[in-house]
């Protein structure tokens, strides 16, 4: 299993940035979410991780909050396999709470799964879904 922080001044950087449209499908405005996620990152107020294991590859991006450690997006394969992990990670950097954001159905499913509870829904135009989970750790 490996961690990798994905920093913006690395040569791969864009690579890894065209990698993480996909999270941002079903978003209201996918374009306009993503180029500022990018921008967080590159001005060092979110962090970029690629995490692999036994059966996940994920790209997650978060920041640290008041209230724990908000999950702001993860694309690839595996979520559901790679959350043990991430939990542990977050939960030995000294975090009581971690905070997912979704549009995504299948992601709500995930984080139900490892106990998060829906703390927000917002119902966008267009029949579009936000939610915020939260689990404590």
């Amino acid at each position: 299993m490996s961690i990798r922080l994905i920093r913006p001044e690395m040569p791969d950087f864009p690579a890894h940035c065209e990698i993480i449209k996909p999270a941002f499908d079903g978003a209201p405005y996918p374009k306009l979410e993503h180029s500022d996620i990018v921008e967080r990152v590159q001005g060092h107020h979110a962090s970029f991780y690629h995490f692999k294991g036994d059966g996940f590859s994920v790209r997650i991006i978060g920041q640290v909050t008041n209230d724990g450690y908000l999950l702001i997006i993860s694309v690839g394969h595996g979520l559901a396999k790679c959350m043990p992990t991430l939990i542990d990670v977050v939960k030995k950097a000294g975090h009581k709470r971690l905070i997912c954001h979704t549009y995504k159905k299948g992601m709500r499913r995930i984080y139900r799964m490892i106990g998060a509870s829906e703390i927000e829904r917002i119902e966008h135009k267009g029949g579009i879904v936000e939610t915020i989970h939260a689990l404590e750790i």
